[in-house]
């Protein structure tokens, strides 16, 4: 399987600014120190908007003996679901926060839909090569400003986003009756043999 390793898209960057690669991560040089940090940011936020390979469904989160529910220390997104979809709560800290009833006490363990954090090194083909190049136009734009550069990069970054995208639809199996609650309803509303 093909692999991009978080040292080779840093290298990748680096080459685009026409710096000579690095032997580790912790190199010491200050442009591969920025590229790295660039990249972090970027596969955080790529990964905050939530896809199949970082998002977990119907989770049950336990409370502990106070009543407390603690995240993993990896979400960036979370909301209640399936049987406790009607229970609003928030990501505070580390915490979840009941805010129907302004607490952080839980009476009852609770199931959710949450999207984490992944190490670059964990995801998908796609999605790292798509960060890859969003990070590395956003670290040349950075480093060195160049117009020509720039229309190189995001053409880049923009075939990567449309590869990564392909792929997502090819594995997340929507349906456009199936996965819109509202069509759902809609489509199978008199069906009495229809389990939504």
């Amino acid at each position: 399987m093909a692999n991009i390793t978080k040292l080779e898209a840093i290298n990748s960057m680096l080459d685009a600014i026409g710096e000579s690669p690095v032997s580790s991560l912790n190199s010491g040089l200050a442009d591969a120190n920025l590229a790295l940090r660039k990249l972090n940011e970027v596969s955080r936020d790529v990964q905050a908007k939530g896809w199949d390979c970082n998002s977990e469904y119907e989770f049950s989160l336990s409370k502990d003996l106070n009543g407390y529910i603690y995240l993993p220390n990896n979400v960036l997104k979370i909301d209640s679901s399936g049987v406790d979809k009607k229970t609003r709560v928030a990501q505070r800290g580390n915490r979840l926060y009941d805010l129907d009833n302004n607490t952080f006490v839980f009476t009852k363990n609770l199931v959710v839909d949450y999207v984490a954090e992944l190490d670059y090194e964990d995801l998908p083909y796609a999605i790292r090569y798509y960060i890859l190049c969003r990070a590395g136009r956003l670290f040349q734009e950075n480093a060195m400003g160049s117009v020509a550069l720039d229309k190189f990069t995001e053409r880049k970054e923009k075939e990567a986003l449309d590869a990564w995208l392909d792929a997502q639809s090819d594995t997340d199996d929507s349906n456009v009756l199936t996965s819109s609650s509202s069509a759902n309803s809609i489509a199978y509303r008199n069906n009495k043999l229809w389990k939504s």
